[in-house]
């Protein structure tokens, strides 16, 4: 199997895979860059998940965890972006302040979307930096919300791409 990595406006990074069985031209895509490094065999020095905590009406809450694999302390931070399928910001983005990270060590981090979003899709977009040393590691993650009546609900990726205007390349 081939990956080919692909960077889009606003640091989007789409991983797509070609190949398979016996000759197969599946083509899938990954929006989650940090497992598409481990696909590829290299070694992350800055593990980073961001997964649904809970919905709250019209928002929701993630959790943002990160995990230094860096021989050393580290010192990390993150950014968070919310756009629509258009691809326009949702507000301006946020910059976190650093926090250290023991060599091994972990951390978790709230995130959440703006309360009372218009009805549509969304995208909540996590850049999530690490150095010690001379060393430094990034990941960027994505999660897909709809939002509907007020109700935020989660989606997963297809379903954003197979629904929403993504993949028009938003507004023309």
């Amino acid at each position: 199997m081939t990956y080919k990595l692909r960077t889009f406006l606003a640091g989007t990074v789409v991983v797509a895979a070609v190949g398979g069985c016996k000759g197969s031209s599946h083509v899938s895509t990954t929006r989650d860059v940090s497992v598409a490094f481990r696909d590829l065999g290299a070694q992350r020095s800055l593990e980073a998940e961001l997964t649904p905590a809970r919905v709250v009406g019209d928002h929701l809450e993630l959790t943002l965890d990160l995990a230094s694999h860096f021989p050393g302390d580290a010192r990390a931070r993150w950014a968070v972006e919310i756009a629509d399928d258009a691809g326009r910001a949702v507000g301006p983005a946020t910059i976190e302040s650093p926090i250290a990270l023991a060599g091994g060590g972990k951390a978790s981090a709230p995130v959440a979307t703006p309360a009372k979003l218009a009805d549509g899709f969304y995208v909540v977009r996590v850049t999530a930096v690490a150095k010690s040393g001379a060393a430094s590691d990034a990941a960027v993650l994505e999660r897909y919300l709809e939002v509907r009546g007020h109700e935020a609900t989660p989606i997963d990726s297809d379903d954003y791409h197979t629904r929403s205007r993504a993949l028009m390349g938003g507004v023309l």
